[in-house]
């Protein structure tokens, strides 16, 4: 019903010309409108010139297609019909390689034209069909076979990146999805096709339900019967723990539902995605763990949105997150205990609610790393306290210590006041040693000639009363 074609002039202008092959009345045709919208994930701006049934026509205001194509969706109305086709926009001389059908098929579904030397813009060449399939007459297809598609279970807000594997897959040139209520089906081009895999997105669907799958070929005709069912979008409920440090890296858990056909995670604030690759069989999720992304130029405290990105559609968490400064490790302290050593590390308290399982703890002695095991948190009103061993090690003191969280690595070392106090504790022992020796030989020596008259005087009371008794016996 549908048909559309790219043209670009001398300046470079490129122009989309959708026509309409239909025959209707005077009044369907006098109510004809159509509405262009580029994917909201470009930057593109159309301008839409006044539509005359059958035809509709919009400029782009940029000269440049993305590599990758410009996805664009049309509203047609027609009378009280609406139509809407989904189209990606190429730049015609892009679709380069050998002249073959294939190639031709895929230049001619792009809205350009075929010549002799391959693919042009509409105006420049053919713009239907016929002339592929001259190509294609002396050809002969392998009937193509689908064996799988993974996943085979999405929301109905489609899945990008789908794998469909087979055999004799070569000559595939896009998958047509079928619902069973559905007159026009949705068709999507191929890409990384092996001839036993190829790769595919997977449309959306307005309903939930199971869809038939086959695969086309360039003559036209389809081939296979595979099946996917569309399910709810997914949804998230808690998020643990729902703060993270600003440089990112937090081991984050979403609680929720439908967590399998998440796709991408993305929180405002912070520049960068998270995809995820993880789940490779797409089993039931009601938990979805990844590490947060790192803040943006943001400075200090600020609340962050999170969206679960599924194909183009981002759903916002009813819970968000927020973002704090990174940890600050103040000092730390190490203590002889048998053949262990106790480490003792402080931080200034905060929001985050760091935990001893996301801190990983290395003593430095001469410039070799002393792994010491996590055993305690103590939390104090200004300060946390963090408690490791390094166990069985015959080193008696450790002056430098390495942290590392998330993906960040702080290096501290023992401070002045400590390290003073240590040295001081190991130059004063042997003073003090010598001292206790002076102060008990002198003692010793300042009380013999006293103790020596004392004993003196004990012995001579001695004699008296032994000699006193001699005498009362007398």
């Amino acid at each position: 019903m549908v048909s559309y074609k790219v043209a670009q002039d001398q300046t470079g202008q490129i122009t989309l010309n959708i026509q309409m092959h239909v025959t209707v009345g005077k009044d369907a045709s006098s109510n004809f409108a159509c509405q262009f919208s580029p994917s909201s994930s470009e930057r593109f701006e159309m301008e839409q010139l006044p539509p005359k049934f059958p035809h509709c026509t919009s400029i782009l205001k940029d000269s440049t297609l993305p590599a990758r194509g410009l996805p664009v969706t049309i509203k047609i109305r027609l009378g009280t019909t609406s139509v809407e086709e989904r189209l990606n926009l190429l730049n015609c001389t892009n679709i380069r390689g050998p002249p073959t059908s294939v190639l031709c098929r895929k230049c001619i579904m792009a809205g350009c034209g075929w010549t002799a030397n391959g693919c042009s813009w509409a105006k420049e060449g053919v713009g239907n069909d016929s002339v592929c399939q001259k190509m294609e007459s002396w050809m002969n297809f392998s009937r193509p076979e689908i064996s799988s598609i993974t996943p085979s279970v999405v929301s109905f807000y489609g899945r990008n990146h789908a794998v469909l594997f087979g055999s004799n897959l070569s000559s595939v040139i896009g998958v047509r999805i079928q619902a069973a209520m559905d007159c026009t089906p949705q068709e999507s081009p191929v890409w990384n096709n092996t001839g036993k895999h190829l790769t595919f997105h997977i449309s959306s669907a307005e309903n939930k339900g199971v869809v038939t799958v086959c695969v086309l070929l360039p003559d036209g005709s389809c081939h296979g019967s595979a099946k996917i069912t569309y399910r709810s979008a997914p949804s998230c409920s808690s998020i643990s723990p729902n703060s993270s440090w600003a440089s990112g890296q937090r081991k984050i858990t979403i609680q929720g539902s439908l967590l399998e056909f998440v796709e991408i995670i993305q929180h405002s604030g912070a520049p960068q995605e998270v995809t995820l690759s993880g789940n490779i069989n797409y089993e039931p999720l009601q938990n979805l763990t990844y590490h947060s992304p790192a803040a943006g130029n943001t400075r200090g405290t600020f609340s962050s949105t999170l969206y679960l990105k599924v194909a183009n559609k981002s759903l916002a968490c009813s819970t968000g997150i927020t973002y704090y400064p990174d940890p600050d490790f103040t000092t730390f302290s190490s203590t002889k205990t048998g053949y262990d050593v106790r480490i003792t590390i402080q931080k200034k308290a905060d929001k985050l609610g760091m935990t001893k399982e996301e801190l990983s703890v290395w003593g430095i002695h001469e410039g070799k790393p002393h792994p010491c095991i996590m055993t305690e948190k103590d939390t104090h009103e200004e300060t946390d306290y963090f408690l490791c061993e390094i166990q069985g090690t015959p080193i008696t003191e450790f002056e430098e210590i390495m942290i590392q969280y998330g993906d960040q690595t702080v290096n501290l070392k023992l401070s002045l006041h400590l390290f003073v106090v240590m040295l001081l504790r190991f130059l004063l022992i042997p003073f003090i040693v010598v001292a206790v020796v002076i102060i008990c030989w002198w003692h010793h020596k300042k009380h013999t000639p006293k103790m020596n008259k004392v004993g003196e005087d004990l012995e001579l009371r001695q004699d008296f009363r032994e000699a006193s008794t001699g005498v009362s016996l007398l």
